[in-house]
């Protein structure tokens, strides 16, 4: 009887060391990727109420994830690009879920509470326009995430390398509530509003008001 003949690919022998395909890593780093875009909607999600407005919404899913925090009345998504547009409003809109084509500094929503923007400000020839948002709108709360490590001298869509203390300084008419990393890279920051123009919301106006 002629002896089995051995295979070229014997298995590796079970260790600390996982032998992973370069094809595989590239696959498992775009899942990463993306599943992280989305996290990032689902973390700011648990500060959004009433009317809300998402800067820089791309295709729509942040937006649509933003909504689907019951404390939110409407959903409104902006970005420039009209197809971007076209895709969220086609696959997220509805009732409640509203997309506007136009730069934040072009368009008028009305008097809002929330305003999002998520890994937006770093790309903006003028940072200030986030804040001229918040200020027609009369916001009272907005959450801002952004790379907290250099990404200019890579990134060429990049046009800042930024820092809390710069967050503060753009929004100058608000106290910061929160601050907190998110995985590795990305500092996310909860700011409320010193004085809100307009009259308050119900639930704080004095008996008599009501």
């Amino acid at each position: 009887m002629k002896p089995e003949l051995q295979s070229q690919e014997a298995p590796r022998p079970v260790d600390e060391r996982l032998f992973i395909p370069k094809k595989e890593v590239e696959t498992l780093e775009g899942d990463i990727l993306r599943r992280r875009h989305v996290e990032r909607y689902a973390v700011a999600r648990q500060f959004v109420y009433g009317k809300t407005a998402d800067i820089a919404c791309g295709c729509g899913y942040g937006t649509h994830i933003l909504s689907k925090n019951p404390d939110v009345t409407h959903a409104f998504g902006v970005d420039m690009s009209e197809e971007a547009i076209a895709f969220a409003t086609k696959e997220y809109g509805s009732e409640r879920v509203k997309y506007v084509c136009g730069m934040a500094g072009q368009v008028n929503l009305g008097l809002l509470d929330t305003m999002v923007s998520i890994e937006t400000i770093e790309h903006l020839p003028d940072p200030k326009l986030l804040n001229d948002f918040a200020e027609l709108h009369a916001i009272e709360t907005l959450v801002v995430s952004f790379p907290i490590k250099k990404t200019t001298h890579y990134n060429k869509f990049h046009r800042w390398d930024l820092k809390t203390q710069d967050i503060i300084d753009i929004f100058y008419n608000f106290t910061m509530h929160k601050e907190f990393m998110f995985q590795y890279d990305t500092m996310f920051v909860c700011m409320v509003r010193h004085h809100r123009p307009g009259t308050p919301e119900v639930r704080w106006r004095a008996p008599q008001q009501r």
